[in-house]
């Protein structure tokens, strides 16, 4: 790692002072997308009024401002600031972490925040239940791996398996002691709740990563499971919350370390601005202006994909449904105008902690699996635009749909 980069990474892990997760009082006001965003007191949490999404709130806020805005001028514009910490730099802009004395002052804050012309967005700092987008209902035998031929990745192989490509995976814990992960090129760890330069599981909970890192990971330790790139380096960021701040620094941490690929197998129920921004400035300008892949999950509630109601809505971003393997979309995979691609996603047998091997399906599989696929591009030709790489995604998806199709009408010829 340059030293540029890792002086880059220490100010943002010293300066950034985790959430208190304290609780204020009265509702809250907000906008979002310039939709208005009230936020009812619900004693314990908070309810997203007309959405019915319950949230937590901590005595932070989440400040979009002119890039040439120092926090410490920030900080001067309210006595009740007591830090202000650059989460985010963009082109034109940055995201801010502000901490003010008390909860109840965040609202306040927020107003008189609002007043200044370099601020162009004020949030509170949300904690929303995040969704892992795995499905539950999978053959607990499933080991097969239909898309590694379907989509043409074993043809790949003969030329690349992702070397020379970093791939960041935001999620929670990855169990890199797992004998099919031991040969994974690590590029940068960290743990967004600890602020340690880590990525291990802290929880019994903490096991979605380790599947995502397989499909994207694995090595054929006892010829059980191949992961897509196991040649490309890996950039491991756990945040098993969904803190807006955390997330912010999730991408700013994988955009520092020269991330090609995002993978992002989860979403939330609420889309927020900041998460929007973020990703369309990674999109936009990441890979040296060719554009970083942002590769989330459809979700798994077998419904259609409304506009802005989460992450998958992102237009910037490459939203990944799931089929079965005659190519079928799955009935739990979310659907919509949204949906960039749908690629395999009714289970395998992935990595899991303590040198295991667990069910995996749903789009998280799915997601995994394109994030793998353009990892393999990428590495192919690496000058590839982000509009292109999209394109060839989807060609490859269009091929595993023929063959399917082939294969049906064999197997129905030989029926008869």
């Amino acid at each position: 790692m340059s030293v540029k980069f890792c002086l880059s990474v220490l100010l943002l892990i010293f300066s950034f002072l985790f959430l208190s997760g304290a609780h204020a009082a009265s509702d809250l006001t907000f906008k979002n997308f310039s939709r208005e965003i009230i936020l009812s007191d619900q004693q314990q949490d908070y309810l997203i009024k007309d959405l019915g999404v319950r949230v937590t709130l901590s005595n932070k806020l989440i400040v979009k401002a002119d890039s040439a805005m120092d926090p410490h001028f920030l900080m001067k514009l309210d006595s009740r600031i007591t830090k202000a910490t650059k989460i985010y730099t963009g082109h034109g802009f940055n995201y801010l972490s502000v901490e003010v004395k008390t909860a109840n002052s965040v609202s306040s804050v927020l107003k008189e925040l609002q007043k200044n012309s370099a601020v162009y967005l004020v949030q509170p700092d949300i904690l929303q239940l995040k969704q892992n987008a795995s499905a539950s209902s999978v053959n607990n035998d499933a080991v097969r791996q239909p898309y590694l031929e379907q989509l043409g990745i074993t043809r790949l192989w003969n030329r690349t398996k992702g070397d020379g490509v970093r791939v960041a995976i935001i999620d929670d814990g990855i169990d890199l002691t797992h004998p099919a992960l031991a040969k994974v090129h690590s590029e940068f760890l960290y743990d967004t709740q600890s602020h340690q330069l880590s990525a291990q599981p802290r929880a019994a909970i903490d096991s979605h990563g380790t599947q995502v890192a397989g499909v994207i990971f694995a090595t054929q330790a006892d010829n059980t499971f191949q992961g897509i790139a196991p040649d490309a380096q890996l950039i491991a960021i756990r945040q098993p919350d969904s803190w807006t701040s955390n997330t912010l620094l999730a991408f700013q941490l994988a955009a520092l370390a020269k991330a090609d690929v995002i993978n992002c197998s989860w979403t939330t129920p609420f889309l927020l601005e900041p998460i929007a921004d973020v990703v369309n400035d990674l999109t936009t300008y990441g890979r040296n202006g060719k554009g970083i892949a942002v590769v989330f999950s459809a979700g798994n509630e077998g419904a259609p994909i409304a506009q802005l109601n989460t992450e998958a809505t992102i237009n910037s971003a490459i939203t990944v449904g799931a089929l079965d393997a005659q190519g079928v979309m799955l009935a739990s995979s979310n659907y919509g105008i949204g949906v960039d691609v749908s690629v395999y996603g009714a289970g395998v047998k992935s990595t899991a902690n303590q040198s295991l091997y667990h069910s995996f399906s749903g789009t998280s599989l799915s997601a995994a699996i394109v994030s793998g696929l353009a990892a393999l591009l990428i590495s192919e030709q690496p000058e590839i635009h982000l509009n292109l790489l999209e394109q060839k995604i989807q060609q490859h998806t269009q091929l595993a749909s023929t063959a399917n199709a082939v294969d049906t009408h064999l197997t129905t010829a030989s029926i008869k």
